[in-house]
């Protein structure tokens, strides 16, 4: 039986975002938490969607996923409000119709390739009613279509520390890249196993 590895497909901020989220991820983590943002561990991102891929079928993902960067141009994201559930402090961005079908032309192309499920997706379906439980049966991930909610999480606060972000637009700008990644602890994206640049 093949070994699996549950992958986190994502987009990826510029530089000067991409910093800023460290930053501010830094800042928070001073109070308490599970992680802070920086380093090739914790790297800032959007997530389009999680999935469960054997090991032997990831190089047939990374050439979808290349082509489908290569005809996609890079997203301008605007950020508008933040959001804090189970402790994750993260800030939520608008969505429009090419951020919704960038998600979408992801999921089409590799739920073919999904092996299974994870541990943590098998246990929302116990308690999820509705789309929630129709996206995990047909794609293994709850947030698909008109669940998706684009966000960039900065840290995971340990439970009681307060948060505060005053401006949600510093962090508004250019998503350039696409990428795969294997999922770490805490929704991490904890190793790289492409990059894809967004064609120019």
């Amino acid at each position: 039986m093949s070994a699996n590895i549950f992958c986190d497909v994502v987009i990826l901020p510029n530089p000067t975002l991409k910093d800023a989220a460290i930053a501010k991820s830094r800042e928070l983590s001073e109070q308490g938490s599970y992680f802070t943002l920086g380093g090739e561990t914790c790297v800032p991102h959007v997530s389009l969607y999680m999935l469960q891929l054997a090991v032997p079928d990831l190089a047939k993902a990374k050439r979808v996923l290349s082509k489908i960067a290569s005809e996609t141009v890079p997203l301008h994201l605007e950020a508008y409000r933040p959001y804090r559930s189970s402790g994750y402090v993260d800030v939520e961005y608008q969505r429009f119709n090419k951020f919704d079908s960038l998600q979408m032309d992801v999921v089409d192309a590799l739920n073919s390739l999904r092996n299974g499920m994870y541990v943590d997706e098998i246990k929302r379906m116990e308690t999820a009613e509705g789309l929630k439980l129709e996206n995990l049966q047909q794609y293994g991930y709850q947030n698909i279509g008109e669940l998706f909610r684009p966000h960039m999480t900065f840290t995971r606060l340990t439970p009681g520390v307060a948060f505060k972000i005053d401006d949600v637009t510093r962090f508004s700008g250019m998503f350039p890249g696409l990428g795969i990644f294997e999922l770490g602890d805490n929704g991490t994206c904890a190793r790289s196993i492409e990059i894809f640049e967004f064609a120019s």
